[in-house]
């Protein structure tokens, strides 16, 4: 044998001897507890710090033999060691024989005069490990694609792919050792989902086989479900209706929501349409359902009668997707040709408007049973079809249409709204709008007011059409005079332009301007019969030779049969009111119906300045009512 294993033996034996003998009076104070990220490493804390370099031994019974392990000096208070050379496995729930499955450890000088011993029984792994966090969940080729974030954690040995079974129990499909994400699991999954019975999840296992908790797997919800889309139906006419079960794949509720189609099962290619989260159907309890309109997406029908479909969601940070449905055919419907209302004009009295129509459509077939329908509606009333033709009528010899309507109206007294739409009627006889383009008409209304004279009108949408502007139109006299008046929707003028004395009438109408500087809407004719103003003269003399001048009143000589109301008011300096009269009469020296310089009481008045207010008000209510204040001198020659 040789040498220097006789002299290891004799020391080892020497060393236990030694520390049966000093157990009773040991001096380093240490404790043995597990640790590590599985609690599966024991660790030796040293209770009081010793600088000085001790050895670690350990063995399994007191009839094993010592094994060293490593030498330390612990430094500071509760300084520890981890032994890393083992791994105690143990499950806490089954009975430990302390006698078969102790591990003792000893410390002890360099000089072999003080040791320590402590035993560390029922080691082991008493926590699970975390459930991995899974971010997607994506069906490529009918296969089951998981990514999750790999643990840095070193406990972690490796993950397991599991598929519940219908007893309820997680069967092991197959291992995937760490920093493996992500993973294909290569079966047919499309050909045998089930919306309630296909949940796979992602276990992680430690370096003792322990699993994550399947408690856990509940409060997170960790569940693989991707959504089943069930059913995707066209309704032969311009509606996609898609079925697909409620996201439960991920926690948490879906933030984002979209339709993803090609044209190949096989193409890697795919198109996205996004779904707004509110337009979903989420009133039944285990699917949600949304319709899509075909003539939004025009490239759905590009070149292809057939498409492939999937549902993709996502939840917070996670998303997951269907498998692909299909192939979904969908009948070509004719697009509706460029068409619009160029414009809209009314006439002067409100009797008719005159709507001026065009249409242009390129497509090489254009007898497509398309129809054309041109309406009204007067705010609520309910809207009145007042043209329609179709595509026979229109595109029989060209593919380009205009018209003129003449539309009789009756009792306007608002804007009108028109509406031109093109109409298709599907395999089903179901109507369906291609397109459609809104225009209003102006309404031109005066706005009372005794101080000015002010128009009104509405703002128009005139479909395509933008940067509105407005021309105020006056015609008076045989003359025509306008004003750019920009956006703005009223008017305001002092009537400065009426000649005295006359009744001559002023027309007004306002014109709708495009960016193209074309005429797209005429209003109605707002007309003032009388725009003069009452003459009254700056002085008069009560005690004149010449008796026409000897009374103050109206210059004009209005018929009284056309006056409704008329009244003359004088007032002295002070304001006060010395005399009034409500009779009119055309007679110049009628001292009914004029002043004659004397007050309420029959008395002459002083000579000075008097103050006075005169207004008439006529029979028709559309000639403007006259107003006057001003001043006059009262002259005597006695």
């Amino acid at each position: 044998m040789p040498y220097f294993f006789i002299m290891e033996k004799v020391i080892l034996s020497i060393l236990s001897v030694l520390m049966s003998v000093a157990a009773i009076g040991q001096d380093i104070d240490f404790y043995v507890k597990e640790v590590g990220n599985g609690n599966h490493n024991p660790e030796i804390h040293c209770i009081k710090p010793l600088n000085t370099n001790l050895k670690i031994y350990r063995r399994y019974s007191y009839e094993s033999e010592f094994q060293y392990i490593d030498s330390k000096t612990f430094n500071t208070p509760n300084d520890s060691y981890v032994d890393k050379s083992i791994t105690i496995c143990y499950n806490e729930d089954q009975y430990i024989d302390e006698s078969d499955n102790n591990i003792y450890y000893y410390i002890t000088n360099n000089d072999s005069t003080s040791f320590s011993e402590e035993k560390g029984g029922r080691f082991g792994d008493s926590n699970n490990p975390e459930w991995p966090k899974i971010t997607r969940l994506d069906i490529e080729n009918n296969n089951l694609v998981i990514h999750w974030e790999s643990s840095i954690s070193e406990d972690i040995h490796h993950y397991e792919l599991r598929k519940q079974n219908l007893s309820g129990g997680w069967d092991s499909i197959h291992s995937y050792y760490k920093y493996s994400s992500p993973i294909t699991i290569a079966e047919n999954i499309c050909d045998s989902i089930n919306v309630f019975n296909f949940p796979y999840t992602i276990f992680a296992t430690d370096l003792c086989g322990n699993p994550s908790l399947i408690g856990e797997l509940d409060e997170t919800k960790n569940y693989l479900y991707p959504p089943v889309l069930e059913s995707v139906e066209y309704d032969n006419c311009d509606t996609l209706s898609f079925k697909w079960s409620k996201n439960r794949s991920l926690s948490g509720e879906i933030t984002g929501c979209q339709i993803q189609y090609k044209s190949d099962y096989t193409a890697q290619d795919t198109k996205d349409i996004d779904i707004r989260l509110s337009d979903i159907d989420t009133s039944e309890p285990d699917h949600q359902i949304y319709k899509l309109k075909v003539s939004d997406y025009t490239e759905l029908r590009s070149n292809n009668d057939s498409l492939y479909f999937r549902i993709r969601t996502t939840a917070g940070q996670y998303s997951s997707s269907t498998c692909w449905f299909g192939p979904v055919t969908i009948i070509d419907i004719p697009d509706a040709p460029d068409f619009s209302i160029v414009s809209v004009k009314t006439a002067p009295d409100n009797s008719e408007n005159e709507i001026e129509l065009s249409m242009t459509d390129n497509n090489p077939n254009p007898y497509s049973d398309r129809e054309y329908v041109l309406s009204r509606d007067y705010g609520s009333n309910t809207p009145e079809i007042i043209w329609s033709s179709n595509d026979n009528e229109i595109f029989r010899y060209s593919n380009q249409f205009t018209t003129t309507i003449s539309n009789t109206i009756s009792n306007i007294n608002s804007h009108i709204n028109y509406r031109l739409s093109v109409i298709y009627k599907c395999n089903d006889n179901t109507p369906l709008t291609l397109d459609e383009t809104l225009f209003n008409s102006i309404h031109l209304v005066k706005v009372d007011n005794d101080a000015e004279f002010k128009l009104s009108w509405n703002s128009i949408s005139a479909g395509s059409y933008d940067n509105i502007t407005y021309n105020v139109v006056r015609t008076y006299d045989g003359e025509d005079y306008t004003e750019d008046v920009q956006n703005s929707t009223t008017y305001i003028n002092d009537l400065s332009f009426v000649e005295p004395n006359s009744f001559k009438p002023a027309n007004w109408h306002v014109e709708a301007i495009n960016n193209e500087g074309i005429t797209i809407a005429v209003s109605n004719t707002i007309t003032l019969k009388n725009s003069g103003k009452i003459e009254m003269p700056d002085a008069f003399i009560p005690d004149s030779d010449i008796k026409i001048n000897r009374f103050f009143g109206p210059m004009n000589k209005f018929d009284e049969n056309d006056i409704r109301k008329y009244r003359l008011l004088i007032f002295n300096n002070s304001g006060t009111l010395i005399w009034s009269t409500e009779k009119y009469s055309s007679d110049m020296e009628d001292d009914t119906s004029r002043w004659n310089g004397k007050d309420f009481r029959g008395q002459p008045c002083v000579r000075g300045t008097y103050i006075y207010e005169v207004y008439m008000e006529f029979k028709d209510a559309s000639i403007t009512p006259l107003t006057s204040r001003g001043t006059v001198t009262l002259i005597r020659n006695n």
